[in-house]
């Protein structure tokens, strides 16, 4: 860091003018010039070691630790010590310490989007997989390093840890020298340049003085005053002094700047490519509306849904994010007493053979027995829809078509179906049958509610706003809308990769959303828009964005 300081070209004049001004017996300038460059390497090591420790004190403060089984016992320890073998346990909230084989679940979900930037949980189980070539995620019966549990439990073996794992892959990448920013590059340009005409300069001089016969000693010191006098001694202290001043505001508003040429950098961006998930969205699911095959909202849907429900209801609402996102819709919109003259009678538990669960309520005498579940599932185990009259097989085309436009918006469903039933002491998946289909619940991911004005006001300040996603165009192209970000045109990561190098410069002016992309694809748009003599931020908080993080003039 401290030798990072010097990467000045100025600096090589003036050590080479104070090393000159100290042979002419000149002490007094000597001191002064040093003292500038003093002054300037100071203060830049001080800002930016300051601005690493208060990093490396928030990661202390996140250290992971992870239950291990060893020897038939189990114990507690740092993520750090995990070693391929471990028998590891996870729990709703762990961050997966390693890339793990599950060996046991119950119920087990994880959030990845850190490494694939997808908000919706993944459904995790121990079953052997039969794939030709699977991508990691593809690879349901897997936990990796650096993603959540978001339900349920597990174990899982190690098989690759820190750097062998797929986040450990993408860290790989950074392994190079930061490269230059524009601020950097013009700032070597102009040193370059200085450096140039000092030396023309004083060799033309001496030269010239020289041949009109001039005394050789006299011409030299001429040659040399004129070089002192054309480079800028206090340059680089006013350039860090401004900059260190701009990290100062900068930390009064809570953002660490880890890199004082970043603050010019920042200043001059005229393009900011940004993540969508975690970045432009919330990050987490929510209930966006509930509604029957015919679009009419019927409250049965929801306080059926809050009946079958699996969320541990108290001062703070914890278990699957889509039974937590229901109740959570449900207190905001006071809805959640319509369910109290209901009891509970039985539950069948979800699984994800059946991806269904099932609960039996009575009110009045009356036994309910409803079920909840993913839609492909739940529709198999009904024989009507409720306000239809039609039989379930001649309206399963329309019911297969709502759920493929919302999938492809984006959106996540399940479908929520009952029937009356005897009573008797227990009841199992073979009651889920004869259903009657009583509607959807959809959820999303919405955007964060300042997206739209903090767009607005870099359009004004003429920043453009590009979408880099995993997920796709139709998903990133309704963000945009919803956050009022123009889209002229969409690529998708297919289409890039049939690209050269040429035609991914002359893409990436174009388009606006590049969907499906990969963290090397993301890497690649950050070093085409540079090339193409853009000052570009990228804006990103997942494993996935590192690559373009570290390619980018400011990374955010």
């Amino acid at each position: 860091m401290l030798l990072r300081q010097f990467k000045n070209p100025i600096f090589a004049i003036l050590v080479a003018c104070a090393v000159v001004a100290g042979f002419f017996q000149q002490p007094e300038q000597a001191v002064v010039i040093l003292s500038m460059i003093a002054i300037a390497v100071v203060l830049g090591f001080f800002n930016e070691y300051k601005a690493e420790k208060i990093v490396e004190d928030l990661r202390r403060k996140v250290s992971i630790r992870a239950v291990v089984t060893r020897d038939g016992k189990s114990r507690e320890i740092g993520s750090r010590e995990v070693v391929p073998g471990d028998v590891v346990s996870v729990y709703v909230g762990d961050i997966v310490p390693a890339d793990m084989r599950i060996v046991e679940s119950k119920d087990l979900q994880a959030n990845e989007s850190t490494l694939t930037g997808e908000s919706f949980p993944v459904e995790k189980s121990p079953n052997s997989l039969d794939l030709q070539q699977p991508t990691p995620m593809q690879l349901i019966n897997y936990l990796f390093m650096g993603t959540v549990i978001a339900y349920g439990s597990g174990k899982g073996v190690v098989l690759c840890t820190g750097r062998n794992t797929e986040f450990g892959s993408i860290s790989r990448s950074l392994i190079r020298s930061h490269p230059e920013t524009e601020f950097q590059k013009g700032v070597k340009s102009y040193g370059t340049m200085l450096l140039t005409l000092t030396m023309a300069l004083t060799i033309g001089i001496f030269g010239v003085n020289a041949a009109l016969g001039h005394p050789i000693i006299d011409s030299l010191l001429f040659s040399l005053a004129v070089a002192v006098g054309l480079v800028p001694e206090l340059m680089p202290a006013i350039v860090t002094i401004s900059l260190s001043q701009g990290a100062r505001r900068m930390a009064k508003v809570k953002t660490v700047v880890k890199r004082l040429v970043s603050i010019e950098d920042f200043g001059n961006m005229n393009i900011l490519c940004a993540d969508k998930t975690g970045t432009m969205t919330e990050g987490q699911i929510v209930l966006k509306e509930y509604c029957s095959l015919s679009d009419e909202k019927d409250p049965r849907i929801l306080s059926y849904s809050l009946l079958c429900n699996a969320a541990v209801v108290g001062e703070r609402i914890t278990g699957n994010p889509m039974d937590v996102a229901i109740w959570e819709y449900a207190k905001e919109n006071g809805i959640q007493d319509a369910i109290e003259s209901y009891v509970q009678v039985d539950e069948i538990p979800f699984d994800y053979q059946r991806r269904i669960m099932s609960t039996v309520v009575n009110k009045e005498q009356k036994l309910t027995l409803i079920s909840k579940g993913a839609p492909e599932s739940i529709v198999e185990k009904c024989k009507q829809v409720e306000g239809r009259t039609e039989s379930l097989d001649s309206i399963l085309e329309s019911i297969n078509n709502k759920m493929t436009d919302l999938a492809s918006a984006g959106y996540r469903t399940l479908a929520v179906a009952y029937r009356t039933v005897d009573n008797k002491d227990s009841y199992s998946v073979e009651d889920e049958s004869n259903l009657t289909l009583l509607g959807f619940l959809i959820f999303t991911d919405p955007p964060k509610k300042d997206a739209h004005e903090a767009i607005a006001k870099l359009r004004e300040m003429g920043v453009n706003v590009k979408i880099l996603t995993g997920d796709t165009e139709l998903v990133a192209a309704k963000i945009c809308k919803d956050i009022k970000v123009p889209v002229k045109k969409v690529i998708r990561g297919s289409e890039l990769s049939q690209m050269s190098s040429v035609e991914i410069r002359k893409a990436v002016e174009e388009a606006d959303i590049f969907a499906l992309v990969t963290p090397e694809q993301k890497l690649d748009i950050m070093k085409a828009l540079r090339e193409n003599g853009h000052v570009v931020g990228f804006l990103g908080d997942g494993v996935n964005d590192a690559p373009a993080l570290y390619e980018a003039d400011v990374g955010i």
